[in-house]
């Protein structure tokens, strides 16, 4: 009797529910093919499996769900709980600690650039953003920026007069002054009409964004200057990530970690794919500079980094400065 007691009771006691899934929307601007979205793609998978599944991501690319100027304000209001953020749109926060990255001629290699990117001033700029509600965890790499114009342009005087479309930073809006051309900011849908009937002459952009538009039909030169970086930052919303069980944040963390090695290789190897499509081609000449002529363009741009000093906090500058041995002479 009380074996079967036992069972009766167990039937009618109801089942404990399963904690349900916490729900995490990435919300970002790459498509799904190129490496930003990959590198999501790759977080997803990470983050599910090393959290046996209590974590389910849900991955927003191509900016279906929020545009490039909304998604850090969606982000700190928690309608999503992570973005890939550009510099420029955390320099809008009112950090223009991140400006910095960008000045001209500041990395000479990825090497050089990630030894800042992932190490002690890295992570003191990533810290800069707790007070905006945002957790900042990596840097993702876009690639580096190359001048295109239809005139051959090997210096830095060849630019003068030309209008430029600029990436709606502060520094590549200095860029272009400072060299004595016109700033032009121009979304990137209507960029490639804008070359086409000449209401602006050149761009200064990355080879993977020329090949994806094929405005080496509407440019017939690049000047390979490598002369800014173009990067982004992995972020959370705070209160998010702060609120999660220990074992859930470690294994996002970790999982953060090897999508963010994972997006810089890809970034990488992508930008080299770009430049060889490009060549492959034919449509376009691609102008290599020598030792000689980048230093010409490196003294060219300096005053940018002169004119920078009213703009990004000395602490930064001179963190910045120190790690990647530029002296300004």
């Amino acid at each position: 009797m009380l074996a079967l007691a036992a069972v009766v009771a167990a039937v009618h006691v109801p089942a404990l529910a399963a904690d349900p899934p916490i729900v995490l929307k990435f919300s970002l601007r790459a498509q799904p093919h190129a490496p930003g979205g990959q590198a999501a793609g790759r977080f997803k998978q990470l983050a599910e499996q090393r959290t046996n599944g209590r974590v389910q991501v849900q991955v927003f690319a191509g900016s279906s769900l929020y545009g490039p100027e909304d998604e850090l304000e969606a982000l700190q209001l928690g309608a999503v709980q992570m973005v890939v953020a550009s510099l420029r749109n955390l320099s809008a926060l009112g950090l223009s600690d991140f400006d910095a990255l960008e000045l001209p001629y500041l990395f000479d290699s990825y090497e050089a650039l990630h030894r800042v990117t992932d190490g002690p001033v890295g992570a003191a700029l990533l810290g800069k953003l707790t007070n905006s509600g945002v957790l900042g965890l990596a840097f993702w790499d876009i690639g580096f920026k190359q001048l295109t114009a239809n005139r051959p342009v090997r210096s830095p005087a060849q630019a003068r007069g030309l209008s430029i479309r600029t990436t709606y930073s502060r520094i590549s809006d200095l860029e272009v002054r400072v060299l004595g051309a016109t700033p032009q900011p121009i979304a990137s849908t209507d960029l490639r009409d804008a070359l086409a009937t000449g209401a602006v002459d050149g761009t200064e952009l990355v080879p993977q964004v020329i090949d994806a538009g094929q405005l080496d039909d509407v440019q017939k030169y690049m000047t390979l200057s490598n002369h800014g970086y173009l990067g982004s930052v992995l972020v959370a919303n705070r209160r998010f990530w702060q609120r999660l069980p220990a074992s859930v944040r470690a294994a996002l963390e970790s999982a953060a970690r090897d999508a963010t090695a994972f997006a810089n290789e890809a970034a990488r190897n992508e930008e080299v794919r770009a430049l060889r499509a490009i060549a492959a081609r034919g449509h376009m000449q691609l102008i290599a500079l020598d030792a000689r002529e980048r230093d010409e363009w490196k003294r060219a741009l300096l005053e940018v980094h002169r004119q920078s000093q009213s703009l990004i906090p000395a602490d930064t500058l001179s963190s910045v400065y120190q790690a990647t041995g530029f002296k300004l002479p």
